[in-house]
């Protein structure tokens, strides 16, 4: 599905594009599809590739060739922002284009941008959904299954995931993960731009 999106122009001209994040089933059913497929040389999340050439398709007669172009979205939303403001960067050459993600989940394999693009990332320290993809899921499984694995009892594999020392479960369960499968079928998604901004929850 297309996540909701909304066009306005400014009165200087200035146009900007907002995405919505999940709020439907067919925006769920996008973010699962979360298999890759082919993006402008590399790959992407193809749930969210799809739907943001559809926006990109759907929104560019009435966003026209403006001087300047801001997309903003959160989430979902967030990561179809970046995903069309790459898509609408290429199209429109002579137009500035300003992507702001909200805790966009990674898309696309690094790749560099337009020279008319730039794409600012906000993410939460403990938001988990800016590193959610098929790699990462896949590497939490198998890191999990190498330390069930281990000569330690339940009490010290338990002890070792509360702990919340990633370093140290990772260091315990390398060698025990080259026994299962590599995660290199699932390509390494990113997120694309100049500037990834982590937020804690101070105040």
């Amino acid at each position: 599905g297309v996540p909701s999106h909304y066009v306005c122009r400014r009165p200087d001209g200035e146009v900007i594009l907002g995405i919505r994040g999940t709020s439907t089933l067919s925006d769920a059913l996008t973010d699962l599809v979360a298999s890759d497929c082919a993006a402008g040389g590399g790959r992407a999340h193809a749930g969210i590739f799809r739907a943001a050439e559809a926006i990109a398709d759907g929104c560019a007669a009435v966003v026209g060739a403006p001087r300047r172009l801001v997309v903003v979205g959160h989430s979902l939303g967030g990561g179809a922002a970046v995903l069309t403001s790459l898509r609408l960067a290429e199209r429109l050459p002579g137009t500035s284009v300003a992507c702001y993600a909200f805790a966009p989940p990674p898309t696309i394999t690094a790749r560099e941008t337009p020279a008319n693009l730039t794409v600012k990332t906000y993410a939460h320290a403990d938001d988990c959904v800016p590193q959610l993809s098929l790699r990462s899921v896949a590497l939490v499984l198998l890191r999990l299954l190498a330390i069930d694995r281990l000569d330690l009892g339940v009490a010290a594999r338990v002890k070792l995931l509360a702990a919340g020392d990633a370093a140290a479960a990772r260091a315990t369960s390398a060698k025990a993960l080259r026994h299962f499968a590599p995660t290199s079928s699932f390509p390494l998604l990113d997120h694309v731009g100049d500037e990834v901004c982590h937020l804690d929850g101070g105040g």
